[in-house]
């Protein structure tokens, strides 16, 4: 107890908690939850549901039991130049 004067040799012991480190990863959802430091046996901060386009939040799940819900678009590819100097 730091309220209490000393009146006699004392030895003070540190005394540690476990933390876990909690990231979000959203797909390429917006916007990106901040890292969590979380005591061990605490619980998670529930962040803001992200979005993304064309699709509809179901939720978080641990790395590993994502269910496949919402695929990410590739990137079209760029077209061909056309070998006349035209549009295509």
């Amino acid at each position: 107890n730091f309220d209490v004067p000393v009146t006699e040799d004392i030895t003070l012991v540190a005394v540690w908690d476990k933390v876990w480190k909690v990231t979000f990863d959203t797909d390429g959802g917006e916007p990106v939850p901040e890292v969590q430091l979380v005591r061990d046996g605490d619980y998670v901060d529930m962040p803001d549901e992200p979005t993304k386009d064309n699709c509809t939040f179901n939720g978080w799940y641990e790395d590993g039991e994502t269910p496949d819900t919402c695929p990410t678009p590739e990137p079209e590819p760029d077209p061909e130049p056309n070998p006349d100097g035209g549009d295509n």
